[in-house]
């Protein structure tokens, strides 16, 4: 490949990335951060992609939601964003490390990370339709996994499958399916 042809198929990747990112509802920060775009290129994506009238697509502001306890507010969340791991688990974006805590695969502002974010969540809409968790819900349940922030995985006493924990919490360590019990 010419280097005009490499930079060329670099620009739409992650101009193509960006226009993903967009459709999920992602904030301008973090398609900077995985695409390296301008805002000003972000914000003439939108327009020119999604802004039409009856387009579902919106654009939040202000800051991206941060709260690690969010996951584990219930059984569903917690069931919700232990499948979204699991997914992330398969897609190759996190791994278990030596000390048993999870780890990323590849730099979180890589465009590479984003499309295999991009992958995991779309899968991960397809098993909870509609999704519980937002794409920036998503992102930040990860981040706070891999830094080891409140929450965690660990092993249910009764079924024996790791599953996303409040580290903080001094309760049983059963999973959500355990508790919630048989499919009638």
């Amino acid at each position: 490949m010419t280097p005009t042809l490499t930079r060329y198929t670099r620009e739409q990747s992650r101009t193509d990335l960006a226009i993903r990112m967009i459709g999920h509802e992602v904030r301008t920060y973090l398609i900077r951060r995985c695409t390296g775009l301008s805002e000003d290129r972000i914000r003439k994506l939108y327009n020119v992609y999604f802004r039409q009238d009856g387009c579902p697509v919106t654009r939040h502001r202000g800051k991206t939601p941060r709260q690690p306890e969010y996951f584990t507010r219930n059984l569903t969340a917690q069931l919700e964003a232990t499948t979204f791991i699991r997914v992330c688990l398969a897609a190759g974006i996190i791994r278990f490390s030596e000390q048993h805590r999870i780890a990323p695969t590849l730099p979180a502002s890589s465009a590479e990370y984003g499309q295999k974010f991009c992958d995991a969540y779309e899968a991960y809409m397809v098993l909870h339709n509609p999704p519980g968790l937002s794409f920036e819900r998503s992102w930040n349940l990860i981040d706070a996994l891999c830094r080891g922030h409140v929450v965690g995985m660990t092993n249910c006493r009764r079924c024996e499958v790791s599953f996303l924990r409040d580290t903080l919490d001094a309760n049983d360590v059963v999973c959500a399916a355990c508790c919630l019990g048989p499919l009638q």
